[in-house]
């Protein structure tokens, strides 16, 4: 059996709730909830260790995940766009580009990722 993937789901809103209800019958995944903008927020996120964080894309900018991820190389990001039925898969993948020439080489590298 594998082991269940750690998601944390960020926020309050409706739509995190509607996620959280209907990913709860998934057996192969642990759904934490945390508030980003408790002020022990990255303790929680570091005590979780989490596999995937989702978020709600229409939540206040300052309440993102994103600026997480500048600590947490490889840990991925989902944000759900309701009005669009999208979601917007954000990556902390981090490469060193300390010239021009090297951003041209991280850039190319991950326009050839699907």
């Amino acid at each position: 059996m594998k082991e269940a993937l750690t998601v944390v789901l960020c926020g309050s809103s409706l739509l995190m709730a509607c996620v959280e209800a209907g990913l709860q019958q998934q057996q192969d995944l642990l759904l934490q909830r945390i508030d980003l903008a408790s002020p022990d927020a990255e303790a929680q996120l570091n005590a979780l260790r989490p596999d995937v964080i989702i978020f709600d894309w229409s939540d206040d900018p300052a309440q993102s995940p994103l600026c997480l991820l500048k600590e947490r190389s490889g840990l991925p990001c989902i944000g759900l766009d309701a009005a669009t039925n999208r979601a917007i898969v954000f990556s902390s993948q981090q490469r060193i580009a300390p010239t021009i020439h090297a951003l041209a080489e991280v850039i190319q590298l991950v326009a050839a990722t699907p």
